[in-house]
């Protein structure tokens, strides 16, 4: 193979590693935001499932 197509491969390899980096980064960043999101959610469902249960058992 040619070299200068060789560091023509390798420099697309290089962007497409680089693109894949920054868009697990920007899927991290989604994910962690959702998290932060949905946690006082969380909380607020399990308080509400323990006041049912409460509930029950009272009745």
């Amino acid at each position: 193979m040619d070299k200068e197509i060789e560091k023509l491969i390798l420099k697309k390899l290089q962007l497409d590693y680089l693109s894949l980096h920054a868009i697990i980064g920007d899927v991290e960043k989604i994910i962690s935001a959702l998290v932060v999101d949905l946690d006082p959610r969380v909380n607020e469902i399990q308080r509400i499932q323990d006041q049912m249960k409460e509930y029950l058992r009272g009745s």
